[in-house]
């Protein structure tokens, strides 16, 4: 009997190191290593489109009158700066391909007047000067470790860069 338990014992130590020992059983039971999976974003060909005004906001309204006015504007006008074409890039990336802040918001207070001739009548407005810009978006996704996934195809987006706030006479008769 005591053989028995020495032929028994030595065929569990043997069992317990194979496993134990082994490479190629301890990798297979090894938790994999964590993937990370993320995106990258890269804005190429920034193309200068012109400077604009718009996004005008109603002021005064100047009558016909037998008389010169003068007509002053002094309004408010909230400005946001726009992202057409988007598709699925944040306004984080695009500002940073771009090189300015794409959601930039503010109110403008400024004044400024016109001098109406006998006769003449129409609004007096507020709005805004920008650039415009348009830039190709392209994305790709990448595994770490890994390799990283081909760029998309480009995709366009426009943006505006605030510059100031302008005013103007859509009406008859200015001096």
């Amino acid at each position: 009997m005591n053989g028995r338990k020495i032929a028994f014992v030595p065929a569990m130590a043997v069992a317990v190191t194979v496993i134990a020992g082994s490479p190629a059983l301890a990798a297979s039971h090894a938790p994999a290593a964590p993937r990370v999976v993320y995106q990258e974003i890269r804005g190429i060909n920034k193309h200068y489109v012109g400077t604009y005004s718009g996004d005008w906001t109603r002021c005064n309204y100047v009558t016909k009158a037998s008389y010169t006015q003068s007509v002053n504007c002094s309004e408010g006008r909230t400005v946001s700066e726009s992202i057409s074409g988007s598709a699925s890039f944040s306004a984080g990336s695009v500002s940073a391909s771009i090189g300015f802040n794409v959601s930039y918001s503010t109110t403008v207070t400024a004044g400024n007047s016109v001098t109406i001739k006998p006769g003449g009548s129409g609004w007096f407005d507020v709005g805004f000067r920008y650039q415009q810009y348009t830039i190709d978006m392209e994305k790709r996704t990448c595994v770490s470790p890994g390799p990283c996934g081909s760029w998309s195809a480009p995709q366009k987006v426009t943006v505006q860069n605030h510059q100031g706030n302008t005013f103007h006479y859509f009406g008859t008769g200015a001096v």
